[in-house]
């Protein structure tokens, strides 16, 4: 299982999370042809190009253990990897390894789904991870997630394609909040956005708050949007105000997603905010 753990490990840079050994999973045991152990990991549908090195990760994983070990991946869109998971708990099928945010792990710790890496891993072998991060993979003195990736948050990226070569835009122009308006309008009014698409791809629903951290960070210089003891709101900084107004502005116009979109949906996004 040790071996297996950080294999998986390395997969999941494409994800954006974190992996935990679930302790509601099967035993280990020979369950596979020629007594090949076979485990299943659940994790969240990324792009085509992340599963797709995702799943060389798992092949050449399966080919060096192939005579003990396989992996399974199944991925799962938005809202249905949750009710997938939930499904397979309630009915004791859970997998033995799957994704999660790191703000889910206590509650899961708290239900029990969850299994301390401690007695898998030398003590040393979590040196080279940042403090913050360590604060966040722990419970109490157990180390309950392996993380696969800490985000940035937040960055912008646009597609040069469409951004510079069809609308003739810069870098330089989406410095500003206006500078992104007028990319969004131009390319609705150039019939740029595919039906089910979006001129700009933010985070939906509470990864909106969560994968946008950063932004809310620098436009407030250096506050959250609440105190640190958790008394005080600062939704009424002036960053922040012009924050809210921006969100409100490309969710009114219909210029940003308003529920989970398609794989093809993201791609034919030509700019991506957020995490």
């Amino acid at each position: 299982m040790k071996k297996f753990i950080k294999a998986a490990a390395a997969c999941a840079l494409a994800f954006g999370m974190c992996v935990v050994p679930a302790a509601c999973g099967t035993e280990d045991g020979p369950d596979g042809p020629g007594g090949v152990t076979k485990i299943t990991m659940y994790a969240y549908q990324p792009e085509d190009w992340a599963v797709k090195y995702v799943n060389s990760v798992r092949d050449s994983f399966n080919e060096a253990y192939k005579d003990s070990i396989k992996l399974e991946i199944r991925y799962f869109y938005g809202t249905q990897f949750n009710s997938n998971l939930a499904t397979a708990i309630e009915n004791g099928n859970c997998p033995e390894l799957f994704t999660i945010s790191y703000s889910n792990l206590s509650a899961y710790v708290q239900n029990g789904y969850l299994e301390p890496l401690n007695s898998y891993f030398a003590e040393d072998h979590w040196d080279d991870i940042i403090p913050q991060t360590m604060d966040q993979i722990k419970y109490g003195d157990n180390v309950i997630a392996y993380p696969w990736y800490i985000e940035p948050s937040s960055f912008l990226y646009y597609r040069k394609d469409i951004v510079e070569d069809k609308l003739g835009y810069t870098a330089d122009d989406l410095q500003t909040y206006d500078g992104i308006y007028d990319v969004c309008r131009a390319m609705v009014n150039k019939n740029l956005v595919p039906r089910g698409s979006y001129p700009i791809y933010i985070p939906v629903g509470i990864p909106r708050g969560w994968a946008t951290v950063g932004m809310q960070y620098n436009c407030m210089n250096g506050k959250y949007i609440v105190s640190d003891d958790w008394l005080t709101s600062n939704l009424n900084e002036p960053g922040m105000k012009d924050l809210n107004k921006f969100y409100y502005t490309i969710g009114t116009n219909g210029w940003c997603p308003q529920q989970d979109m398609t794989e093809r949906g993201y791609e034919d996004s030509a700019i991506g905010l957020g995490d």
